[in-house]
């Protein structure tokens, strides 16, 4: 294992001189369920010791309002952490971003992680065809990622600076929503990139104030509203946001579209040629190890599939957010951040070297050429 150790640190110091402090394993691989292991382990990077640190995606937002996250070294992840994190490492150095080769993922769809051959117990004839595998080992896995390339802007209308700091103060994300609608109101910007921007127009070409319409739901900005897809699709029937003449009809079918795609190949980060490589369909492995076998038929089967097992999930809004609420603190209390308390919220030692990880980067009040804008940002899991 110290090979493999030593193999991984090298690609992994390649990889940080050339893409920034921090590496995130699902920019690599845009199908990985949430991280690596049961401790979900994505964000790598090399700690001031010297040595390989990873940062769980595993974090949420507790009853008590608090963003738990940990950061493992090496000697604390598990062996199946270790083997499967070289595996992975291995596949980036010798073709980065890619787990299979690029004439494989033409032939069997952007999201394949294994090709399959089977024959029909009837004719006997045979099919060859790929799959995605999806786990319930750990958190549920994720059909669509959150990145700083996913996501959608909104102006703050009203806000001014001391009500930008009110409004950060306020730790928990469904506490800033509660602010903002009682006080203010929200008007949509546009898509934060121009990647994502460009590939769910090819979904719809008003697909991203669909989507910007279910991220306020589900943030409960229009009231109260469930987390599955299907019950975000509901409110959004309900809003009816681009005011269309039959939105029974119209959203949900949108909504599956949106989620066969991401399933398909189409990420925030990458230009998606809106190309549906889905040759066979996926593999679900339970917690406890079984495995159930899904084959896409047809868009529309597999895409009532999806709308009816996935849900919205709330990811971790990163660095960022922490150092919002601690300058908005600071500001109600009459007085700057010292240098030393921002940098212990900047840099994981608190004082220099390596940053901590920004992650979805959303859910706070910035400031912006006299303006005041909040990022809102989403991740879709299997139920």
């Amino acid at each position: 294992m110290i090979s493999g150790y030593n193999s991984v640190k090298d690609t992994l110091r390649d990889l940080l001189e050339k893409n920034g402090e921090v590496i995130d394993l699902c920019e690599y691989f845009p199908d990985m369920i949430g991280g690596v292991g049961y401790n979900e382990l994505r964000y790598f990077s090399i700690g001031m010791n010297g040595e390989i640190e990873a940062e769980s995606n595993n974090d949420h937002e507790t009853e008590k309002g608090e963003d738990f996250y940990k950061s493992y070294v090496w000697e604390e992840m598990t062996d199946f952490e270790k083997i499967e994190i070289c595996r992975l490492f291995s596949i980036i150095y010798d073709s980065p971003k890619a787990n299979l080769s690029q004439s494989a993922k033409e032939k069997y769809g952007a999201k394949t992680d294994v090709i399959i051959t089977s024959e029909d117990s009837l004719d006997h004839s045979k099919t060859t065809e790929g799959f995605s595998v999806k786990s319930h080992i750990g958190s549920p896995a994720t059909l669509f990622n959150c990145s700083q390339t996913s996501g959608f802007t909104f102006e703050v209308v009203g806000c001014d600076e001391k009500g930008m700091h009110e409004i950060n103060a306020n730790d928990t994300f469904l506490s800033i929503m509660k602010v903002i609608k009682e006080k203010f109101s929200l008007e949509y910007v546009g898509c934060r990139n121009e990647v994502f921007e460009q590939n769910i127009a090819i979904v719809d070409s008003r697909m991203e104030e669909v989507l910007s319409a279910a991220v306020l739901a589900q943030a409960f900005y229009y009231g109260a509203c469930g987390s599955n897809v299907k019950d975000v699709c509901n409110k959004v029937v309900e809003l009816n946001p681009i005011n269309v003449r039959n939105p029974q009809m119209f959203y949900p079918a949108k909504f599956k579209d949106f989620l066969f795609d991401s399933f398909a190949g189409m990420t925030a980060s990458s230009l998606w040629n809106g190309r549906k490589r889905l040759t066979g369909g996926y593999i679900d492995v339970s917690r406890n190890g079984e495995m159930l076998y899904y084959r896409a038929m047809s868009d529309e089967i597999f895409g009532n599939y999806l709308f009816e097992n996935t849900y919205f999930d709330r990811p971790d809004r990163g660095m960022c957010k922490d150092l919002a609420v601690a300058k908005a603190n600071a500001y109600l209390e009459g007085r700057e951040l010292t240098e030393s308390e921002e940098n212990s919220y900047i840099y994981k030692n608190g004082v220099s070297g390596t940053k901590k990880n920004k992650k979805g980067d959303f859910g706070y009040v910035y400031k912006k050429e006299g303006q005041y804008f909040i990022d809102l940002n989403f991740q879709i899991r299997f139920r």
